[in-house]
């Protein structure tokens, strides 16, 4: 009982921190997707490690690290598709759609894991649905416009439900440093392929580019995912 405030206050924080990083986005209209998604994981990554080696974290058990490895690949297909929406469509739009994550969570658990639904877990899903159709009623553009961004920030939620699936049982074995700071840096490398792949360079972005680039890894990043990922072994 008496972790309950804490976990609340750690999970209030997290959501907040985690909902600042479409806005950030903004701010970066020069910079291609997925070179921000690749300093974001790069950077967080980095930060994780640097604090592995001030205060020693263990290591992370072999027999996940093909499993990690996989779950980063698709935290950077997420990232690549999250914020290429965030440029294409509104904030609202992008954000909306990136809460249907959990529907794609329980929909392969249920058809592909077999798994068993509970009544609060599908209730949880609608409200939280019907909320974000409630917040995003209230003006903004509307869903059938930007289509193709609102496709990839779908698409974004359906990578980010495959990378809780596979993460699941890592999360709850793990320190949350090792194992973020290992997804992270999966994510990173799989994200400065695409970028070598689509031709665009990593490096030559102003200060205030490379500034921003650290308010995500610090912000929606640390203080947003991590603390998450954190935050789920208890509940």
């Amino acid at each position: 009982m008496q972790i309950k405030p804490r976990l609340y206050i750690l999970i209030t924080v997290a959501l907040v921190s985690v909902s600042t990083s479409s806005i950030i986005v903004r701010f970066l209209p020069t910079v291609p997707a997925v070179v921000i998604a690749f300093w974001r994981m790069a950077l967080a990554s980095a930060v994780l490690w640097i604090y592995s080696l001030i205060k020693p974290q263990g290591r992370f058990p072999r027999e996940h690290l093909l499993t990690v490895t996989m779950a980063g690949l698709f935290l950077g297909c997420h990232f690549a598709c999250f914020f290429s929406a965030v440029k294409l469509t509104s904030i609202a739009n992008a954000t909306i759609l990136g809460t249907v994550a959990p529907v794609f969570t329980v929909l392969i658990e249920a058809v592909f894991l077999k798994r068993e639904l509970f009544k609060q877990v599908l209730f949880g899903i609608f409200f939280a649905l019907a909320g974000g159709l409630v917040i995003h009623s209230g003006g903004a553009s509307t869903l059938e416009n930007n289509a193709f961004g609102n496709t990839l920030a779908l698409l974004g939620s359906f990578f980010i439900a495959l990378v809780f699936i596979l993460s699941e049982k890592i999360r709850r074995n793990t320190s949350t440093v090792v194992y973020c700071r290992t997804l992270y840096f999966s994510a990173s490398c799989t994200l400065f392929v695409f970028s070598f792949i689509l031709g665009g360079t990593v490096f030559s972005f102003t200060q205030t580019d490379f500034s921003l680039f650290f308010v995500l890894a610090a912000i929606p990043t640390i203080m947003g995912h991590s603390v998450l990922s954190y935050a789920v072994r208890f509940i």
